[in-house]
C-alpha cells in the first residue's frame, strides 16, 4: 500500500493550535509506527526551490518539533532536531545538506513509500 501524505505513518495525530504552529513550530504530532512508541512532534512542511534549483526547508533554531519530516519521491526521511542543531552548533554551516545529515547523524529514519 502505498503511503499517501506523512500523516499515514502516524497513530494517535494530534495537530497544533494556531498559537501554536506560530510560536512552536510543529506541524502534526502522533506517534510512528514501527518507529516509535513515543508520542513525538513534526514538522513536515514542504522544501521550497532556493538558488541553483535545489530543494530547500527553513529550520527554525526555536522549533519544539522532535523529528524533522523531509519528503522525497520515494520516501520521507526523518531527522531528529536536536541532533541536527547540535550538528549546525559544531559546524558552523549555515546551509545544511540532506545527504551529509542522513551520512553524519546517527538517528534518522527513511520511510519508504
Amino acid at each position: 500500500m502505498v503511503k499517501e501524505s506523512f500523516i499515514d505513518y502516524l497513530r494517535e495525530v494530534t495537530y497544533p493550535t494556531d498559537q501554536q504552529k506560530i510560536k512552536e513550530h510543529w506541524d502534526v504530532q502522533g506517534i510512528p509506527y514501527k518507529v516509535s512508541n513515543q508520542m513525538l512532534k513534526f514538522d513536515i512542511r514542504p522544501m521550497f526551490t532556493i538558488e541553483n534549483n535545489q530543494a530547500g526547508k527553513k529550520i527554525y533554531l526555536k522549533t519544539k518539533a522532535d523529528k524533522i519530516a523531509f519528503e522525497t519521491i520515494e520516501s520521507w526521511i526523518l531527522i531528529d532536531t536536536q541532533e541536527m542543531m547540535d550538528y549546525y552548533k559544531i559546524n558552523k554551516i549555515k546551509k545544511l545538506h540532506l545527504e551529509d545529515l542522513i551520512s553524519k547523524l546517527e538517528w534518522n529514519i527513511i520511510l519508504l513509500k
